[in-house]
């Protein structure tokens, strides 16, 4: 299986996704009906933090490398896993044995992010999986390090602007939520926003009695 390919303008994707997401929430005022209002907020939020961390990265090291996929939780899920590592066979820590390690822990995780080649799985682990038609996926696809990704990353050839601007082109080859996105435009509302898909704050906003957590769905 063939890993993806990380290419700039990156957040461009995103922008899609969000402009997608807010028509679909306008159209025939879907709202609730769509989705909770706690996921769609979840949806946003993590849109919103992959552009902010792009645009603090580009001042910050205005020529160094940014890598999507460590805005995730594998990295913390690496850790964990390195931490196990350390306490030999008692592999249940207590709370002063993770005080005590935490420190080590962080540098080894440093230590191989730098030096991606030194990282190397447990033995048991390389029985390949293998898909329900056979195919052998490679072992990266559940987590997906900066080594295993390829093309351009460099922070500094992203303009955020532009990719905004690109997502919102993409969402015409969808006539129907770009029908949507055309009278929402048409409003001039600047109370209008992707956490505020009607003009109101619906982040701290009360909920609904049918505005449900995803989860209470499937119960």
């Amino acid at each position: 299986m063939a890993l993806p390919t990380l290419i700039l303008p990156f957040p461009t994707p995103s922008s899609t996704a969000a402009h997608m997401l807010l028509a679909m929430a306008h159209e025939d005022k879907a709202g609730t009906k769509l989705m909770p209002s706690q996921l769609y907020i979840d949806l946003m939020i993590m849109i919103k933090n992959a552009y902010f961390c792009v645009a603090k990265a580009k001042v910050d090291d205005p020529i160094g490398k940014f890598f999507l996929i460590l805005l995730g939780t594998d990295r913390l899920e690496d850790i964990f896993g390195i931490l196990r590592t350390m306490v030999g066979n008692d592999s249940t820590l207590d709370l002063l044995q993770l005080i005590l390690r935490l420190g080590g822990t962080t540098e080894v995780s440093a230590i191989l992010a730098n030096h991606p080649e030194w990282d190397r799985s447990p033995r048991r682990l390389k029985l390949p999986a293998v898909s329900k038609d056979g195919m052998a996926i490679h072992k990266d696809v559940d987590h997906i390090k900066p080594s295993a990704w390829k093309g351009n990353v460099y922070v500094s050839e992203v303009n955020l602007q532009t990719c905004w601007m690109r997502g919102r082109q993409k969402v015409k080859e969808v006539p129907r939520l770009d029908e949507v996105l055309k009278k929402i435009e048409a409003q001039n509302n600047l109370s209008i926003n992707i956490l505020q898909p009607f003009g109101m704050d619906i982040v701290h906003a009360a909920r609904a009695a049918d505005d449900v957590r995803l989860e209470l769905c499937f119960e």
